[in-house]
């Protein structure tokens, strides 16, 4: 499925210009290993959107001048896989860089290799903080806010709004989890003494409502709910089961209305918080948006069958233009450590990010978006509130 999708974003069957026969060996190649298939399918909206953004880049003309072949693979989100896909498409197909990876487990496998070999592993779809290590890995770089940020602006958020409430977590038992209660204590500062019960589950585990239950007994009025889709819609129909009702934030990349919302009931989810850093598409006040009418016609021109409800197609699309950017910024030279370069020297600002915040790196910040804005779920939407909050 994987190398399917990579030939329609290649050179050979990409439409618009026809470029000369020699596109192949002078093309701009790209490798990727991302998951399309395994238990993290639902994903695979991902990669597929950037094949069909590079389908786009081409019909336009490509990169001055020069056509990008953009090599898929599916890892099926199992980091041996992605080793193995990496290993193929540097030593076989021999790319000049390896392009979104989704997965802290699956970037960080591959990690050390493409580092001992100089070649960049750009804009890593997981927002581990080890992927902003420029001293130990400088050929790596993530691109969501770090889960440690989003921690972070939630915690400033209970600080500021909510203290002296009875404070409770929920987590997977994973370095995620970790990550983001890390910051998360350190916006609390001294208002870390109000968490007076944390429960973890493990992946695989049939539910979480004993978790859910133990919370409630803890009298807690706060609940943090860093989980998955899976787990983060199980806790909103458990919540609402026991008529109770903390406030409820949830980890950001459980804030979809179609993987976490739609399944339990959007009547049940209402109230919900998050943060986030980019345009909702469902969010009536950008309907007039310049950006959003440009994003909207890029999934109806080169990606009909996506679903525009789906925030990660408007992810994988921000990182589709940041791709765009580095390789514009080449001006030509396509040199390994020209990539990398002009992937640390960022600083502009996609039209789907919310307003304010900026795509920046530097050669000592790998740290690409770190700004948040909270959202409220209101029944049919994550309404913005409040101003931005730094993540750093």
């Amino acid at each position: 499925m994987g190398i399917g999708l990579a030939l329609v974003a290649g050179i050979g069957l990409a439409a618009g210009p026809a470029f000369p026969a020699s596109a192949a060996q002078e093309a701009i190649k790209i490798g990727q290993s991302s998951v399309y298939s395994g238990p993290a399918s639902a994903f695979s909206t991902i990669p597929r959107l950037q094949a069909a953004y590079v389908r786009m880049l081409n019909q336009q003309g490509g990169i001055g001048g020069k056509a990008i072949e953009f090599i898929s693979l599916d890892d099926a989100f199992t980091p041996a896989k992605a080793v193995e896909n990496t290993r193929k498409l540097v030593e076989g197909d021999g790319v000049l860089f390896m392009f979104s990876y989704f997965g802290s487990s699956q970037g960080l496998a591959t990690r050390k290799y493409l580092n001992s070999k100089g070649i960049p592993q750009l804009f890593v779809s997981s927002g581990a903080a080890a992927f902003g290590d420029y001293k130990e890995f400088p050929w790596t770089i993530g691109w969501p806010p770090t889960i440690v940020s989003e921690g972070r602006a939630v915690g400033t958020y209970i600080a500021e709004n909510l203290k002296g409430q009875k404070i409770g977590i929920l987590s997977e038992n994973a370095e995620y989890g970790r990550d983001y209660i890390r910051g998360l204590k350190q916006s609390l500062g001294p208002a870390a003494a109000d968490i007076v019960r944390e429960m973890t589950y493990e992946v695989g585990d049939p539910t979480i409502d004993s978790q859910i239950i133990s919370l409630k007994a803890a009298d807690v009025s706060v609940l943090v709910d860093i989980s998955t889709p899976k787990y983060a819609a199980q806790a909103i129909r458990k919540l609402d089961s026991l008529g109770w009702k903390p406030a409820h934030f949830i980890y950001s990349a459980s804030a979809s209305i179609g993987a976490t919302i739609t399944p339990v009931g959007a009547d049940k989810a209402v109230g919900v918080m998050s943060a986030t850093f980019f345009k909702d598409p469902n969010d009536p006040q950008w309907a007039g948006d310049p950006a959003l009418k440009a994003w909207t016609h890029f999934m109806e021109t080169y990606f009909p069958e996506g679903d525009r409800r789906e925030i990660y197609n408007v992810i994988s699309y921000l990182q589709g233009e940041t791709l765009k950017k580095v390789l514009e910024q080449c001006d030509g030279d396509f040199s390994r450590a020209n990539i990398m370069k002009q992937a640390t020297n960022l600083d502009f600002q996609p039209g789907m990010l919310l307003p304010g915040i900026r795509i920046k790196t530097a050669p000592d910040d790998y740290y690409p978006i770190e700004q948040l804005q909270m959202t409220r779920f209101d029944g049919t939407r994550f309404v913005p509130f409040g101003g931005l909050i730094s993540g750093k």
